[in-house]
């Protein structure tokens, strides 16, 4: 220490202090109190203090909120093993340990802390203790401020961070601490100073203050029952983290294989093409120029999806397969490197940065793999096996995967009031896109016998002679469908067809084809047009927003989705008329209103299974939440339980999207037995 040694916050309960039993025993009592752990590295990493692998835990806090304010237990577990191993069985002759796993678990007591994510991951790791009833103050925060990252007052590019959060709520905290020696501590072997417990005191306490604001902050606009349902979602994500998903390591090989069989399948015809390409086909910035200058092209990237604009081009043709079969095998790659005990754990991020509410993934991106129905028609037409055949259920277990069956159609159904929409979707097939077929065939002079009907039975019926082009046909209004709902245009569904279909549409035929949508479902796509004007008035008033929204470049506009939940979005300057003015873009007011409700249907569900779990303590160890992808839930289980799990799988998904969906069918009343699998390939 080069200064003189700070005092110790008068708020900080350590183990010898003679308050201490006053203060545990007042723990054991409360309703909520503040939660937060400070770890050190146990490996020569600088970062491995993240992780439960690589970290060890040098201090629990714990903020009891007193008639004063609060008061700190801060638990030091020592640092050298036999210190360690001391405090543990003291602790346990205490009953510390007894104490923590039920107040950690008790659905009554409310437990705050910042980014909770971490303490459950070591908790889970350490002690294999679950937490149940918390509120993160990070997930608040995300959802109060929902899409205005860019934007927010904060410390160090981290907009939802600790320290920006008190930025913004005026509060003052000092995080200097923050990267101190935890193991050896400030005053050197292994001995902690006044300074560290004080800062590891004030990140346990100030929560209670942040929760107490954000709290009336967020039921002035609406935000609070939202902010509670990503927390109930939390410990699921924790689930996924720990448990993770089982991975057949001789799958893999097999698959990774055979993608690279056709990689090179794929560069050999290339050589014979644009021969001076394949030298540099792993360098975006060597390959550029020489396809602009060989084709005459002005491309900015060398990515598979601008290179599919040039499909007429066969060498750019190979190249953009090149590149997808490239990214196929990357994937494989990255599984196969994070492999530990036959499983592979991905590190969540609960909400995205868009604050749409969708989660994402990484290392490896265990929530976007490749999925089998976007892979190019070209390499689809090779009958490679799915990227996700690889995940395989070990012996004596089995995979449980539900999604929200089309849930944005449904969304859509339900916020416009389309009566066609929902009439098609309470259908006996439920099939809203052959009637979109019909109406381009007929548009393409296909004949009278192109009727919706003709096209459901032939697509189905793959002896007859029109099977082929039926199916084709009602492929492309799929996606003229999807891609319509959510704005995109006539040039990303030529994009859409040429690469899913291999079938070459010109702009004037995807044009016809996103009218024919527009025309079918009319009353959805004026409900489009609502949902923009709305996000051009609708603004909840946040904290701050006035600042926030000067320093975007056209204002903020609001989308506010049929769950209740809202994000900010940028406006653009848009043509109305004779009148140039300022508007949320209309793809990304569509997407952002189907997927706020279907985050808030699949959070919610996330959370229920949860609950159901928790009342199944024979599931411990046997039944686990390994992934979630933004629309479905992927549950591992044990074969004696893989029935009843499939039932609580279900009924958490059916209760969700019912909350919010009414005028069409939830589910098609599927036994549980249909989302049984070997494997996440084998997904009906």
């Amino acid at each position: 220490m080069l200064f003189p040694e700070e005092e110790l916050d008068s708020r900080v309960v350590l183990m010898d202090d003679s308050q201490f039993n006053t203060y545990f025993k007042l723990w054991k009592q409360c309703s909520r109190f503040g939660f937060d752990l400070e770890t050190y590295s146990t490996a020569e990493d600088k970062d491995g203090a993240l992780s439960p692998n690589t970290g060890e835990i040098r201090l629990i806090q714990i903020a009891v909120p007193t008639n004063h304010g609060c008061k700190v237990i801060v638990v030091d577990l020592g640092w050298a093993p036999k210190e360690r191993a001391s405090k543990h069985i003291h602790l346990k002759s205490i009953g510390f340990w007894e104490t923590l796993k039920e107040r950690l678990a008790n659905p009554a007591v409310e437990v705050v802390g910042h980014a909770l994510l971490f303490e459950q991951a070591f908790m889970l790791a350490k002690y294999n203790f679950p937490i149940r009833n918390l509120i993160d103050t990070q997930l608040l925060s995300q959802v109060y401020w929902a899409g205005l990252n860019q934007w927010l007052e904060q410390v160090r590019g981290r907009p939802h961070s600790l320290e920006s959060l008190c930025l913004r709520l005026g509060i003052f905290i000092d995080k200097t601490a923050q990267t101190s020696d935890w193991g050896w501590g400030e005053l050197g072997n292994g001995k902690l100073s006044n300074r560290q417990y004080n800062y590891a005191a004030t990140d346990a306490a100030v929560v209670l203050n942040i929760y107490d604001q954000l709290k009336l902050l967020m039921q002035k606009v609406g935000a609070w029952e939202h902010g509670l349902i990503e927390c109930a979602a939390s410990p699921a994500f924790a689930q996924m983290e720990y448990y993770g998903m089982p991975v057949n390591t001789l799958v893999l090989q097999q698959v990774t294989a055979e993608y690279e069989l056709v990689l090179g399948q794929l560069i050999h015809q290339l050589q014979e093409t644009f021969p001076e390409a394949v030298g540099v086909i792993n360098s975006s910035k060597a390959l550029l120029p020489l396809i602009n200058a060989k084709f005459k092209l002005n491309l900015k990237d060398t990515s598979a999806e601008t290179l599919s604009i040039h499909w007429s081009i066969p060498s750019l043709k190979l190249l953009s397969l090149i590149r997808t079969q490239q990214n196929y095998i990357n994937y494989l790659k990255g599984i196969a490197r994070n492999i530990k005990d036959g499983r592979v754990r991905g590190s969540y991020n609960q909400i995205g940065p868009m604050g749409l509410g969708r989660s994402n993934c990484r290392d490896p991106n265990l929530m976007n793999p490749p999925h089998p129905d976007k892979m190019p028609h070209e390499l689809k037409q090779l009958n490679l096996p799915s990227v996700r055949s690889v995940f395989v259920a070990p012996p004596n277990y089995t995979y449980i995967i539900n999604d929200l069956m089309g849930a944005h159609t449904a969304i859509a159904a339900q916020a416009s009031g389309d009566k066609l929409l929902i009439e098609k979707l309470n259908s006996s097939t439920g099939d809203a896109f052959c009637i979109i077929g019909a109406k381009i065939a007929q548009a393409q002079g296909l004949g009278e016998e192109w009727t919706e009907e003709n096209i459901k039975r032939w697509k189905n019926d793959k002896t007859h002679p029109n099977n082929e082009q039926a199916a084709l046909l009602r492929s492309v209004s799929k996606s003229a469908h999807y891609g319509a709902q959510n704005g995109s245009g006539a040039k990303r569904h030529q994009q859409t067809v040429r690469v899913g279909s291999g079938i070459e549409l010109s702009l004037e035929e995807a044009k016809l084809h996103t009218n024919s949508w527009k025309n079918t479902y009319s009353t959805l796509a004026q409900f489009q047009r609502q949902i923009v004007r709305n996000a051009n008035k609708f603004k909840p008033s946040v904290l701050g927003l006035a600042e926030i929204e000067s320093r975007a470049k056209f204002g903020l506009g609001c989308v506010k989705s049929i769950s209740g939940r809202y994000v900010f979005l940028p406006k653009y300057p848009e043509d109305f008329g004779d009148k140039k003015l300022c508007s949320v873009r209309l793809p990304d007011a569509c997407a952002a209103f189907w997927t706020l409700t279907e985050a808030t249907i699949i959070k919610l569900s996330k959370a229920k299974f949860i609950t159901i779990y928790d009342q199944h303590p024979e599931w411990l160890g046997k039944v686990w939440l390994g992934n979630s992808c933004h629309d479905e839930l992927n549950v591992i289980a044990a074969t004696e339980y893989v029935l009843q799990v499939a039932t609580a799988v279900q009924q958490a998904m059916r209760e969700s999207m019912s909350q919010f969906i009414t005028v069409v069918p939830v589910h098609k009343n599927e036994l549980p037995e249909s989302i049984i699998c070997n494997s996440w390939a084998d997904k009906g």
